[in-house]
């Protein structure tokens, strides 16, 4: 959602930094049918990253196989509702569809859009983190600095570093009062071992990229997008849980791994895994992740979480360094998170812009790795679990669960304005940095 007072309205997109797909993509409900470039970002060429496959959004009684039929194609998967139409009351029926060989997406959508009860056809296109080094400092695109540490939880490396006081998380590990939020963390999965994480995980929750029942972030030493890096994502997610968990401890934690060691997904698996923690009792939605295309079946599946479920979403704006913020942070229904360091300067890598809502600490944050490790990382991924994190302990201390927007709209009326240390940004970085101490003095207040 776009926090209120700070209405930002228009959606915009830009290529994410992660590996891209091409796709003849519908856009959002905003500008169906309208090109996802943008003014002034820079896109690089983006090429396909699931060849012959295509999500289609089907209206009650449809049958999917007859659909994949239609085009000669395969039923791959399918989630959702068969029964419930799309964006009335749940995601309807979304499937994943294998074409023939040499049918490509533009052909299929051309074929089936005219077709009784598809009410959208789309590529399955690239999902991945805005950053992704492997645990290593990002200052810039390509730009990575190892940063691997040994240490205790509760460290001063960890505990005292420099993004606690900058959001005003006084006590952080500290027991609170209320009831722990359960977070779901969609991503690279999570070190369900880590003894940072450990007493924090709610379940084990389901791994989409080997279809398997647990979210193991789990590396294979092999360059499997062939980009010349062995893994650059092994460590995301586990980093994300632990800034989560910094800011709430008592967050309880739901992985959900839809991105490889390389950091490649795809625009199924982030729709299928935002339902899945829908139904699975998520009360917060951490994406760390950006999307090549606008995505309506994400868009759907984004819908059903906060509409019907009351779910606060946040992603990240992405770590483009220019005006625009990635798919799926620039949907309205989602908190976009955009990075600053502790100077409250924006970062060189961050994305800005109208679609921003607020800002979060996310230069050189320490937190969780695989194997009892410990790294800085930089982006604005960690911005957004800072604010995951933040949304969290709010909803713990709330009587009004069932209104994230509560929760939300205290955080950005606690934040604190950035113009005067960001004189070229004005209206471009939301509220502003989130104050922790400032927000639950809100919420408590109106509660």
């Amino acid at each position: 959602m776009k926090l209120l007072p700070h209405t930002l309205l228009g959606l915009t997109a830009v290529l994410a930094s992660a590996s891209a797909a091409t796709a003849q993509l519908e856009a959002p409900k905003a500008q169906r049918g309208a090109s996802a470039a943008v003014a002034g970002a820079s896109v690089a060429p983006i090429a396909p990253i699931v060849l012959n496959q295509v999500l289609v959004g089907l209206a009650p009684g449809v049958a999917p196989a007859d659909v994949a039929a239609q085009v000669g194609g395969i039923l791959i998967d399918q989630f959702g509702d068969p029964l419930a139409p799309l964006s009335a009351g749940g995601p309807g029926l979304v499937a994943l569809l294998q074409l023939p060989q040499g049918q490509g997406v533009d052909t299929a959508h051309a074929f089936l859009t005219d077709v009784p009860g598809v009410i959208f056809v789309e590529g399955n296109t690239a999902a991945g983190p805005p950053e992704g080094c492997g645990g290593k400092a990002v200052t810039g695109p390509q730009q990575c600095t190892a940063a691997f540490f040994d240490a205790t939880p509760t460290g001063p490396e960890y505990t005292d570093q420099a993004a606690v006081p900058a959001i005003a998380l006084n006590g952080s590990t500290a027991p609170q009062a209320g009831s722990p939020t359960i977070v779901a963390v969609i991503d690279t999965g999570i070190d369900l071992a880590h003894p940072l994480l450990a007493g924090n995980i709610h379940a084990p929750g389901f791994d989409f990229v080997l279809g398997q029942p647990v979210a193991a972030d789990l590396a294979n030493g092999i360059d499997d997008d062939g980009d010349g890096q062995v893994d650059e994502a092994h460590g995301h997610g586990t980093h994300m849980a632990g800034l989560i968990v910094l800011v709430d401890p008592m967050a309880r934690l739901i992985p959900y791994r839809v991105l490889d060691a390389d950091g490649v997904g795809t625009s199924y698996d982030v729709a299928r895994a935002i339902y899945r923690a829908a139904i699975d009792g998520a009360e917060v939605i951490n994406l760390s992740l950006s999307l090549a295309e606008p995505s309506a079946a994400v868009e759907e599946a984004i819908e059903f979480a906060h509409d019907e479920c009351h779910i606060a979403i946040v992603a990240a704006a992405g770590n483009t360094g220019s005006l625009g913020v990635v798919y799926p942070a620039a949907y309205h229904e989602v908190i976009a998170v955009a990075a600053v360091g502790v100077d409250d300067v924006v970062a060189p890598f961050s994305a800005f812009g109208k679609e921003v809502d607020v800002c979060a600490p996310g230069v050189d944050v320490y937190s969780a790795m695989p194997g009892n490790q410990y790294a800085l990382w930089s982006g604005t991924s960690m911005s957004t679990a800072i604010v995951s994190g933040g949304v969290s302990r709010l909803h713990s201390w709330s009587s009004k669960a069932h209104e994230p927007e509560a929760n939300t709209d205290a955080l950005a009326d606690a934040a604190h304005s950035l113009e005067s240390t960001n004189p070229l940004h004005n209206d471009q970085l939301g509220s502003g940095r989130i104050d922790i101490a400032q927000a639950g003095v809100k919420l408590l207040h109106h509660d």
